[in-house]
């Protein structure tokens, strides 16, 4: 049952990313200036491959997967911005999240190997 939720976090985790990056976002609240956005978006696939190796953690190759779901929710959701009028596609962001999944694939790795000495 444990399983259930570790999943369940990661879906509800998932929708948030994907709620935060189609509503529209007013003058502000925009993180555009001094590149503060690109570090969201890292961090914000850094914790989705953190909470998708915690889920799947008795997966056959849980770390490679947990960067190829990150980065492909990470293009899917700027794939998607192309056709909102309010956002925008953008190269940098995608770059942003691959590294942001590749940064906690590793984390959660080296976590997992300190654990496993232990």
């Amino acid at each position: 049952m444990e399983a259930i939720y570790k999943k369940a976090i990661l879906l509800i985790y998932s929708l948030f990313i994907v709620a935060m990056s189609v509503l529209p976002v007013s003058g502000p609240q925009k993180l555009e200036h001094l590149g503060a956005d690109k570090v969201v978006h890292f961090s914000f696939y850094i914790i989705f491959a953190l909470l998708y190796v915690y889920a799947f953690a008795y997966d056959r190759f849980v770390y490679v997967k947990s960067f190829v779901c990150g980065f492909s929710l990470g293009v899917s959701i700027e794939i998607l911005q192309y056709f909102i009028p309010y956002r925008s596609f953008e190269v940098l962001d995608i770059i942003a999240d691959g590294l942001g999944a590749a940064a906690g694939m590793i984390i959660a790795y080296k976590l997992g190997k300190s654990g496993e000495s232990n």
